[in-house]
């Protein structure tokens, strides 16, 4: 999250919706002085916690000032639809949590932390405010965006239509600051999920990979770059049936109903 008092202006960071993209630009600006980079810092009653991705009822209890802010000044935040950033957040948990590159797991590996995900989730009670930080990517968006049956963030975009809230804050800070740019397409898939061409491949590179990195030092970054492209796919095309199973539709569409009708309420204003 991000806070300027000198603009009246808050970002609040939903995980797996862009948001790095948002938040990186606006760092230095950031006045909230309980939290900035490195994110992930020990607060004294709730331990370990990820100060990027904190929700309201969070906000409210434990730091007061920043929730005054979010109340006080105008606040921002970004959605998505709940399938794809489902997705992306088993992707998330298996980078933070499991230590393990995407890229290097089976089909039957990632089914199984999937699997694991709904299974914990499902068990948590519906009351929770906050999901430890290991699951944090899991957090429902309205979390961030209602508390206790009230809007409080006054300027929600679906990820879709990032460039109006990048337009937005620009109008904001006005000329007294640098604007805030658009971001490469690198920067805003920073956090993309890679995988595997195929199980064969994937099989392969076990075998040739110290090869491979040796190999690569002797060519240059666009035969490298290549080499990616032939390598790896998104984990959307790798993985999208595993994803679009009906039993993984059935837990988002039960787990996440209240961001499903939030997200299709802000992608039709």
């Amino acid at each position: 999250m991000i806070i300027n008092h000198d603009f009246r202006i808050v970002f609040l960071h939903i995980p797996k919706c862009a948001g790095t993209a948002v938040r990186r630009p606006l760092e230095s600006l950031n006045q909230w002085q309980e939290a900035g980079p490195p994110w992930r810092r020990a607060h004294p009653d709730l331990g370990v916690v990820d100060y990027a991705h904190l929700p309201l009822a969070v906000l409210r209890t434990h730091f007061p000032d920043a929730f005054a802010s979010v109340v006080d000044y105008r606040a921002f935040a970004l959605v998505r639809d709940p399938y794809s950033r489902f997705a992306s957040s088993v992707s998330e948990r298996i980078r933070w949590g499991e230590g393990a590159l995407l890229a290097k797991l089976s089909r039957a590996e990632l089914k199984k932390s999937l699997d694991e995900s709904i299974d914990y989730l499902s068990r948590q009670p519906s009351s929770s405010c906050c999901l430890p930080l290991g699951y944090i990517h899991f957090q429902r968006q309205r979390d961030y965006i209602v508390l206790d049956n009230a809007p409080l963030v006054d300027a929600v975009y679906p990820v879709e239509r990032v460039a109006q809230l990048r337009e937005e804050v620009n109008a904001c800070i006005g000329t007294a600051k640098p604007k805030m740019a658009e971001c490469a397409a690198s920067q805003q898939h920073a956090n993309a999920a890679l995988m595997y061409r195929n199980e064969g491949l994937r099989r392969v590179h076990r075998v040739v990979g110290p090869l491979t990195a040796r190999l690569r030092r002797l060519l240059p970054a666009s035969a490298s770059k290549r080499m990616d492209r032939w390598m790896y796919v998104h984990r959307d095309q790798c993985a999208r049936s595993l994803f679009d199973s009906e039993y993984v539709r059935d837990f988002v569409s039960s787990y996440y109903a209240d961001d499903l009708d939030l997200y299709a309420r802000v992608a039709r204003m």
